[in-house]
């Protein structure tokens, strides 16, 4: 089955343009001859992967998480009194199963099937970024900022 040359969405051989994003096709041409989905540690790929229109900007968010969970669960506990190491972690994992969660969607939008090991990117989201920034073609910068705002919060929270 082809994929369409602009989102990378499969469309049907007897189409003439792509349901998702509305690009015409030739008649006859292919978007991508390779029928074979190509696998990997990163994930299945659905279709050649649409990099043009990939965004980073929860993966930049997830990046910035060590500064955003500080700020936040010092606003929570000066709010409701409530001052524990315990609240400060909980703010952490819901704000990287979130970013990590609209991340994983804009990475699937873009013709990116991931496999389910991918939780643990909720637990060890340096190893996600780097992985992401590997199979994506994108430099390091984002998990590089991670690990910096991550030594940054362990110091100015000791």
């Amino acid at each position: 089955m082809p994929f369409c040359s602009k989102c990378g969405t499969e469309v049907s051989e007897s189409g003439n343009f792509c349901q998702k994003c509305g690009n015409a096709l030739q008649v006859g041409q292919s978007s991508n001859t390779s029928t074979e989905a190509t696998k990997s540690i990163f994930g299945e790929r659905i279709g050649p992967p649409n990099l043009s229109y990939l965004s980073d900007k929860w993966v930049w968010t997830l990046a910035c998480v060590p500064i955003f969970g500080m700020i936040l669960s010092a606003i929570i506990m000066s709010i409701s009194g409530y001052d524990s190491e315990y609240l400060a972690l909980v703010v952490f994992v819901i704000l990287n199963i979130t970013f990590l969660t609209l991340d994983i969607k804009e990475l699937e939008k873009n013709a990116f099937k991931l496999d389910g090991w991918l939780w643990l990117g909720i637990i060890l989201v340096p190893v996600y970024l780097f992985v992401r920034a590997s199979k994506t073609n994108k430099k390091y910068g984002y998990a590089i900022t991670w690990c910096v705002l991550f030594v940054l919060s362990l110091i100015l929270e000791g």
